[in-house]
């Protein structure tokens, strides 16, 4: 299945500006298409609630267009809040919730209640599994994701109340120490089992702050202590071919906080082991060719 790129420029969720400006730093790879967001502010939720519900609008549109036309979506962005429309609209297409690898320092699983600081990019995975407000039921009307068919990797950063609603939940939670300890292939084995156990096939978010900050300094909530790149990258690389993965997304880029363009390089590396190429730019004015 042919992958392309569909960019996020969302910041609004998060606590950094720069995150708007992912789909822009990974020259020459170009995104066919980027959602921007009426407004940057960084407001917390709910005053954020009418500019975030326009982008999920937005890129749920976009990344059902691209399933039905047969395309694998893979988007680059942004604050982790961009995956409630992406994968809203993905699940859309079959009406069936999708099993999901959700790989992540923390574990974004807050609620309004719950959540200090009101970030709605602390909220997307909680959102996903039919928590919080009601304010996403129009682009949420059921759970997107199946909850027996979900994994939580690499988390090393969390409150009481998020670990407590996941596990009544049941999701599959694995802490960095547990990666550790028992090795990557055999935890990601496992994950990859309980995700493709969904009739609805299955996507795969990756955090950048899931991996260690010297690897990947270019994120807006960097953790230490994170992920082994190179299983990452090998599991990930085998992924293409699955057919039962539906799409993929890599999240919280921050090109103004990277180092030498070390977290750039890396998910170009990334981009390109799932089949992402450059495309050549087309002058103003002239449009680039529409998805058939």
């Amino acid at each position: 299945m042919k992958s392309r790129l569909l960019g996020a420029a969302l910041a609004s969720g998060g606590k950094r500006r720069g995150n708007r400006l992912a789909p822009y730093a990974l020259h020459p790879l170009r995104p066919h298409f980027i959602v921007h967001e009426r407004s940057s502010l960084l407001l917390p939720w709910p005053e954020v609630a009418d500019t975030a519900l326009a982008s999920a609008r937005s890129l749920a549109a976009h990344s059902a267009l691209w399933r039905r036309g047969g395309v694998r979506p893979l988007l680059i962005g942004g604050d982790h809040s961009e995956a409630i429309g992406f994968w809203a609209g993905i699940a859309s297409i079959k009406s069936h919730p999708l099993g999901m690898i959700w790989i992540d320092a923390h574990m974004d699983s807050h609620t309004p209640e719950s959540s200090l600081s009101h970030r709605l990019h602390g909220m997307p995975l909680a959102v996903l599994l039919g928590q919080g407000d009601r304010r996403w039921l129009p682009i949420c009307p059921q759970p997107v994701l199946d909850s027996r068919c979900c994994t939580l990797i690499g988390f090393r950063s969390f409150e009481t109340a998020e670990i407590k609603l996941l596990k009544r939940l049941g999701i599959a939670l694995i802490s960095i120490h547990e990666v550790r300890s028992h090795g990557w292939p055999t935890l990601w084995r496992q994950a990859l089992k309980r995700a493709r156990q969904s009739s609805g096939g299955y996507g795969i978010s990756l955090d950048l702050d899931a991996l260690s900050p010297h690897l990947a300094p270019g994120v807006s909530v960097p953790e230490p202590r994170g992920i082994d790149l190179r299983q990452l990258q090998r599991q990930l690389k085998r992924c293409r071919q699955d057919s039962k993965l539906l799409a993929m997304e890599i999240a919280e880029f921050n090109p103004r906080r990277d180092v030498r363009g070390r977290t750039a390089q890396l998910v170009r590396q990334l981009l390109q082991d799932q089949g992402i190429t450059s495309r050549p730019a087309y002058p103003r004015g002239v449009a680039s060719p529409r998805l058939k």
